[in-house]
C-alpha cells in the first residue's frame, strides 16, 4: 500500500521491513513545523491546568475532592485556574521557579 492524496513525499517505504517511515520532508518540513506549533499550544493549554490541579489537590485531599459535585468542584478549582492562567498570560514561564531547590551551577 502506498501513501495517497499527494502525501507520498512525506513517507518512505522500507522494502526490507515492508513498513513506511517518515521522510526527511516530513520530519524537517512544514509538517514538523505544524507538530511543533501543536506541541507548543498544548504546553500552554496544559501548564496552567496542571499547576491549578496540583494546588487544588494540596488544598483538598482526595476524599474531600471526591465529595464535591461537579458544580462545587468547578467553583472551588476556578480560583486556582484563574491564578495560573493570569500568570502565564502576563509572564509566560519567566516567574515560575522550583521551590526549595538549588539553582543549577554554571
Amino acid at each position: 500500500m502506498r501513501p495517497r492524496n499527494g502525501l507520498e513525499r512525506l513517507a518512505e517505504c522500507s522494502a526490507e521491513h515492508a513498513e513506511y517511515f517518515p521522510s526527511n520532508e516530513f520530519e524537517e518540513g512544514e509538517v514538523a513545523d505544524l507538530i511543533s506549533e501543536y506541541d507548543d499550544d498544548q504546553f500552554w493549554e496544559e501548564l496552567p491546568d496542571r499547576l491549578a490541579m496540583r494546588d487544588f489537590s494540596r488544598e483538598y485531599d482526595e476524599q474531600a475532592a471526591a465529595a464535591l459535585d461537579s458544580k462545587d468542584f468547578a467553583a472551588k478549582s476556578q480560583p486556582f485556574l484563574d491564578k495560573y492562567w493570569d500568570e502565564v498570560e502576563k509572564h509566560g514561564i519567566d516567574r515560575l521557579e522550583i521551590a526549595g531547590g538549588d539553582a543549577p551551577k554554571r
